[in-house]
């Protein structure tokens, strides 16, 4: 039997090439489809860039004041740390020739290897030979732990205690 053709035409053509014509369309609906979120979501995602971009410029600006505060001779040792009463960490800093500390001074702790905050203390007492300070904040946990764990520890070797400036504590 044979069809007439406009029937040929409207009907199995379409047929036939319906497996090769589906999947290209739905892969054209999909892409218009991701296209059209992007656009939508582009300034959104600008704005969250441009945010976290100036973040990283602040944190650059605070970052040379740290290592201004470390070139001029503001680097202590610590001696050792524990943990006593309260569950607050507790450190012993070796006095320094260069710099005096006082009472209610603060001090940030840096992991040499890693550049890592360790956290920020401050000065409760001043001895002989040794200022004493407690914790004030952003402790690390896994080092306040460790200290917990074993009761004192007398040698920290990749500690620094950085004395923070006024302008820095401030600012």
């Amino acid at each position: 039997m044979k069809y007439p053709l406009w029937i040929r035409y409207t009907i199995l053509l379409p047929l036939l090439l319906s497996p090769i014509l589906v999947p290209n369309i739905i892969w054209l609906i999909c892409s218009v489809m991701i296209i059209l979120k992007r656009i939508i979501c582009y300034p959104k995602l600008y704005n969250i860039t441009v945010q976290k971009l100036s973040d990283i410029i602040k944190l650059k600006d605070s970052i040379i004041k740290l290592s201004e505060s470390i070139e001029s001779n503001n680097t202590f040792e610590i001696t050792s740390a524990t943990c006593y009463e309260k569950n607050l960490l507790y450190i012993a800093i070796r006095k320094n020739n260069n710099k005096k500390l006082e009472k209610f001074d603060n001090i940030l702790t840096l992991d040499r290897k890693d550049g890592k905050i360790m956290g920020l203390f401050q000065i409760t007492e001043v001895k002989e030979n040794e200022y004493y300070a407690e914790e004030k904040s952003n402790i690390d946990p896994l080092w306040k732990g460790y200290v917990k764990q074993n009761g004192e520890i007398s040698m920290i070797p990749n500690i620094i205690a950085i004395y923070l400036k006024k302008e820095i504590q401030n600012g």
